[in-house]
């Protein structure tokens, strides 16, 4: 590549743009002289404010997330608390339910085992009564007679199969 100056600036051939050489090609007198190594004020406090921000933003302390304000971190948090709680309810309230469930499957077995032993203890009430073994004990040693047919009353009570006797009963036809 070559170089060549022109006006006091440097170019180089086969490059778009060009990079001007002040230290080496220009002398300027007066008050407007150029400090060569200086750099202004303003420059190095903003480069010292750019540390700092970078430095906070780097410390492990500083959890700021831009766009989120205190009021929103605490407000999550009590949804999240809410939510918990309500999940929480829930999962005792189905643990309650499937207990009371176990429970009723448990007594329903139990009806069940119930109605079966109370069957058998008809059956076997049923096939130890022997009606002529009662009839005999009731004519001969206890002096019982049967029922000639103008001695019985026919009632019908529409309640119940059960008759209770506190007054006369009503006249009725024989039949």
């Amino acid at each position: 590549m070559s170089e060549y100056t022109r006006n006091g600036y440097t170019y180089e051939n086969n490059k778009r743009r060009h990079i001007p050489n002040y230290r080496k090609n220009t002398y300027v007198e007066g008050n407007t002289v150029r400090q060569l190594e200086a750099v202004p004020k303003r420059r190095e406090e903003e480069r010292i404010e750019r540390e700092k921000r970078r430095r906070r933003q780097l410390d492990p302390g500083n959890i700021a997330i831009p766009g989120v304000s205190v009021f929103n971190i605490v407000f999550m948090m009590c949804v999240a608390i809410i939510l918990i709680g309500v999940t929480a309810s829930f999962i005792s309230a189905q643990n309650r339910s499937v207990a009371l469930k176990k429970e009723v499957v448990a007594l329903q077995s139990e009806i069940q085992e119930q109605k079966i032993s109370n069957d058998e203890k008809y059956e076997e009430i049923l096939n130890g009564v022997d009606l002529s073994q009662i009839y005999k004990k009731a004519t001969r040693k206890l002096g019982m007679v049967r029922a000639e047919n103008n001695q019985v009353f026919k009632y019908k009570n529409k309640k119940s199969d059960m008759v209770k006797q506190y007054a006369k009963v009503p006249e009725t036809t024989n039949k």
